[in-house]
């Protein structure tokens, strides 16, 4: 999880020294807001004129937005900004593999987690440290195509990215991550935060007005605000991954052989260093389940590919309270994949929201 935040100044628009801090309080604010989202790493990309600045570094918000040298960057008049706390999952943490990144004529940040970046980079011969820079580099190559590039992307993701060829102009997605907007008349700006609340009440507390409008964007519509701050809504479509657990129990609900089994055997790749040291300490062992006695379950069976898909979530990712790899079985989000507990770190209130799965066998089971 991480939480990516800016703005965009109408072009032309004179603000004064007193609008200029306030619109870099409301930012920064931002920033620190989307702590709460990531603290591995922090950075921003902005705008100048002709000109910008791309400023990253391995520390949280709060830390960031006091050092010197980003002070000194937030009191030049820049009319755009793309900001991103990051919560690092592939990829170390360093300075190049913070957010935003900028391939080609394309600058952008990120939150979520692509599934198939290894399948996109094969095929298009891309380098990378970090899932999402698949996400740029496609763009680029696209030439800001977005329809065509997003068709290629598998998995979640909220974007916001601008072209240097049209440097004016601000594109925001939502898809599967949470991503807001807000107007500010006063300010001629746009903001953008992941975090609603935090956009709201940040808001608020800088103009101490309610002379704004915040709302959530519509999920696969992006947003393009142009230099005249006209807004364009395109419909797009991402490549289908693996969270229709709906579809899969409509599609499964005849099969009679697909049944939850509670005991399995476990086949290792014995080269797979992935696995080193684990063959014996899960070799036999039956998978745990909480007893949810109250709770009425319901079995299928994912498909091979559907399975592959969640292992590799599991692997990457791990437990979201302990880290660790999920390697035999998990409670996965019905609606957002990367999100897996553990059967030992499941919180009780969480089990209607998830779904059991049994990552040998491909064995689910949901409960209703």
């Amino acid at each position: 999880m991480c939480g990516i935040t800016g703005y965009s100044t109408l072009k032309g628009a004179k603000l004064g020294a007193v609008a200029r801090q306030k619109r870099a309080n409301i930012a920064k604010g931002l920033l620190i807001a989307n702590e709460s989202r990531g603290i591995d790493s922090t950075g921003v990309f902005l705008q100048n004129g002709k000109y910008h600045v791309l400023s990253k570094n391995t520390c949280h918000a709060t830390k960031f937005v006091r050092e010197k040298d980003v002070i000194k960057l937030f009191e030049k008049d820049s009319y755009l900004m793309l900001g991103h706390t990051r919560q690092a999952t592939t990829g170390i943490v360093s300075k190049q593999n913070a957010h935003p990144f900028i391939k080609g004529n394309i600058v952008g940040v990120h939150n979520g987690i692509i599934s198939n970046d290894d399948d996109v980079a094969k095929e298009n011969k891309f380098k990378f440290n970090v899932d999402s820079e698949v996400i740029f580099q496609l763009l680029s190559k696209n030439k800001n195509n977005f329809v065509k590039t997003f068709k290629e992307i598998k998995g979640s993701a909220s974007l916001a990215w601008i072209n240097k060829l049209e440097p004016h102009s601000l594109y925001l997605v939502a898809h599967e991550n949470p991503l807001s907007l807000a107007y500010v008349p006063s300010l001629n700006t746009f903001f953008f935060s992941s975090e609603f609340v935090a956009l709201d009440s940040i808001l608020q507390a800088s103009l101490g007005t309610t002379d704004y409008n915040v709302w959530e964007l519509e999920e696969d519509i992006v947003v393009k605000i142009d230099s005249e701050h006209k807004l364009y809504k395109t419909k797009v479509s991402f490549m289908e991954h693996y969270n229709q657990w709906t579809n899969w129990n409509q599609d499964n609900k005849d099969n009679k052989d697909n049944k939850s089994d509670t005991q399995s055997s476990i086949d290792y790749d014995e080269d797979d260093p992935l696995f080193a040291g684990l063959k014996e300490e899960f070799e036999n062992k039956e998978f745990e389940s909480k007893n949810f006695e109250s709770k009425d379950t319901v079995s299928n069976k994912l498909d091979k590919q559907e399975l592959e898909y969640i292992k590799s979530i599991g692997q990457k990712t791990g437990c979201v309270v302990c880290a660790n790899p999920l390697i035999t079985s998990a409670y996965v989000d019905e609606f957002q994949t990367e999100l897996m507990y553990c059967v030992e770190c499941i919180p009780d209130e969480e089990v209607a929201n998830y779904l059991y799965v049994n990552l040998t066998s491909g064995d689910y089971s949901v409960i209703v």
